[in-house]
């Protein structure tokens, strides 16, 4: 059986989708001989997993034609888009997915994210198509009216041979949003680290609970500061860490005007420090609306953190008794949750609840289940 994937996932350097792609690639049985059309990729999860070697490449003459500024070179160019309608607008990679479309040596598409350039090319081929969340839908005040990730989202949804959810509350939204019947849906749950073990663990001067990833929107950040704003209160040397992007001007405004500025500290880590972090941190905190997966909370599970979440959209599904939950319209209930951490029995025993629960999640199971599916498609 051979998979194609195309590249739009893995035009971005960092990310999770790019980063979730490459994990279920990497653990792909040899049962399943994929490829991947992407060419000059900045993906640094591609090259760590050694994927780049199953990406294909431009010959020559299309590099010609795609690039020369020689006068023979456009005159060639706009010969064959006269003739042939050839796609010399289109980027490099684009152009190299139509290319390995056109060919038509394999047996299942996989496009990696909503564009719709490939379906004119896939000539009765099927495709499989992964939806990580629904987040333009259910928060459309994000997002500009028609927003084209929107649009083809639900074009795509409906023409697919099968759909991927990341888990059964995504799987649920895209049912009651886009209206897809729950037969052609499929969850695959996404991989977790293994057991993080650090020898030189860095020892910080302070406590503190520990914020991951990005603040704005939907991600409840404003509203959790007005629950820690309460617990400084009666825990006046906690700090709050985040990581992620740095605080914008706005941010720091509503930071100071809480009175916290002295509490909320922000750095930039890599994978290494943030584990680190992770090991030192009083909690995890995750106050978001919505989450498709929540990926972060599986890097707490492994590094010995314990995980309080909103009680909201997946995270009962993903962390069920291994994680603590309040609610961000209640004032003082992130506070009866942290309190809970001070009983040093409870606290181990809800660590070793999120080390049994990250034995659930791995990238080896996530492969294998996507395998299936292909294999329904092409019944």
């Amino acid at each position: 059986m051979r998979v194609l994937y195309d590249f739009q996932a893995f035009m971005q350097k960092y990310g999770g989708i790019s980063r979730c792609f490459s994990e279920l690639l990497y653990n792909m049985s040899k049962d399943v001989d994929f490829v991947v059309s992407v060419k000059n990729s900045p993906n640094v999860y591609l090259k760590e997993m050694n994927l780049d070697t199953k990406c294909e490449n431009l010959n020559l003459l299309e590099r010609f034609l795609l690039y020369s500024n020689s006068f023979q070179g456009k005159i060639i160019r706009k010969v064959m888009k006269k003739i042939f309608n050839y796609p010399i607008s289109l980027n490099e990679n684009e152009l190299l997915s139509i290319k390995s479309l056109k060919r038509g040596d394999f047996d299942v598409f996989h496009p990696t994210y909503f564009s719709d350039y490939f379906l004119e090319y896939l000539k009765g081929k099927p495709f499989v198509l992964t939806i990580h969340d629904m987040i333009p839908e259910l928060f459309p005040e994000y997002y500009k009216q028609n927003d084209i990730q929107v649009v083809n989202k639900k074009k795509l949804a409906s023409l697919a041979a099968h759909i991927v959810a990341v888990s059964e509350n995504t799987k649920k939204d895209i049912v009651n949003l886009l209206g897809i019947p729950e037969s052609k849906i499929t969850v695959v749950y996404h991989g977790g680290p293994d057991v993080v073990e650090i020898k030189n663990v860095k020892k910080y001067d302070f406590k503190f609970v520990l914020y991951v990833g990005g603040r704005g929107q939907y991600k409840n950040f404003r509203e959790f500061l007005m629950q820690f704003r309460y617990l400084i209160k009666s825990e006046p040397d906690l700090k709050l860490v985040c990581t992620g992007s740095e605080f914008s001007d706005e941010e720091v405004g509503f930071i100071k005007d809480l009175g916290l500025e002295n509490c909320v500290i922000h750095y930039f880590v890599s994978s290494s420090e943030l584990y680190n972090f992770y090991m030192q941190a009083d909690a995890f905190v995750y106050p978001s609306k919505y989450e498709g997966f929540g990926i972060p909370i599986l890097e707490a599970f492994a590094c010995g953190c314990p995980v309080i979440l909103n009680d909201a959209s997946c995270f009962p599904e993903i962390a069920e008794d291994a994680a603590l939950y309040f609610r961000t319209d209640e004032e003082c209930s992130f506070i009866e949750c942290y309190n809970k951490l001070k009983d040093r029995e409870f606290k181990s025993d809800l660590v070793q609840k999120g080390y049994s629960r990250l034995k659930f999640f791995s990238w080896e199971k996530a492969a294998k289940e996507l395998e299936f599916v292909y294999k329904r498609v092409l019944e």
